[in-house]
This record gives structure tokens, sequence and C-alpha cells, in this order.
């Protein structure tokens, strides 16, 4: 293994992570994903980060500040999270994580919140090594929309 090094995500990386997606989800990233993944860039580019090795971006994080969600006045949101399958288990995430728990924190975050799904337990297990817990917030869905 080389050296992992965290950098900005710049709007280059936007195909990177769009391979890294496929790789984990075997689809293909949609033009919505994409068009996401860009916005969160341009909005705050210090909160999107990747992971390269040799050159090529293994991992990625997104992240964006937000004001008065959920009563927080200031907090870092995490809203997705991507490592090549070929480079799991090798600390590209936690090192991300990490990273961006940092930014947020600079940036006058008082808290951080993610969403993850109760069946994912390899995300669950990745989200506790870096220190969330369960949120006092119950996520609640209308799937009639």
């Amino acid at each position: 293994m080389g050296e992992i090094r965290v950098r900005r995500m710049r709007p280059g990386d936007v195909a990177a992570a769009a391979g890294i997606n496929r790789a984990i989800t075997r689809r293909r990233a949609s033009a919505r994903w994409t068009a996401m993944v860009r916005m969160l860039i341009q909005h705050g580019p210090g909160e999107c980060l990747v992971a390269e090795e040799g050159g090529r971006v293994v991992g990625y994080i997104l992240g964006e500040m937000k004001e008065f969600a959920f009563g927080a006045e200031r907090s870092g949101w995490i809203e997705v999270l991507g490592v090549h399958p070929r480079h799991m288990g090798r600390g590209v995430g936690k090192l991300l994580g990490q990273r961006l728990l940092s930014t947020f924190r600079r940036k006058g975050a008082t808290r951080v919140f993610t969403a993850v799904g109760w069946d994912s337990g390899d995300l669950l297990a990745f989200f506790r090594s870096v220190g969330f817990d369960r949120s006092a917030f119950i996520i609640l869905e209308n799937g009639s929309a």
C-alpha cells in the first residue's frame, strides 16, 4: 500500500468518484448523482475531499455545513462516502472521515450528522469507528411523494 493523500475534491474528480460509486453499487452513476456531487463541490469545496494513492482517486467523502437543520445552529452533514472496494479495509474511509470532521470543527460545527440504513452493517461500523452514535432524531419518510 502506498501513501494515502487527502485533498479537496475538484470538479475533475467527479468521474473518478462516479467510477468508485459504480464499483460499489454495480450501477452507473445517474446524471442527478453527478449533478449533486458537482453542486456540493461548488457549494462547499472544503467539505468535499478525495483520497489519492499514487495519483489515483481511491475514495471520496462529500459533506456540507448547514444552519439550523434539526435545531442544530451550525452543523456538518456527511452526505456521501465511497471507497473503491479494492481499497476498503485499509483506513481510507477513516482518514477521509477524520479529516472532514476536523474541517467541520474548524468551521464551527457543534454537531455532525449523517444517515445510514439500519441494514448497512459495514457502514454503521465505519461511522462508529469515527465517533458517531445514534442521534436524538428519528428520520421519517413519506413514500407517497
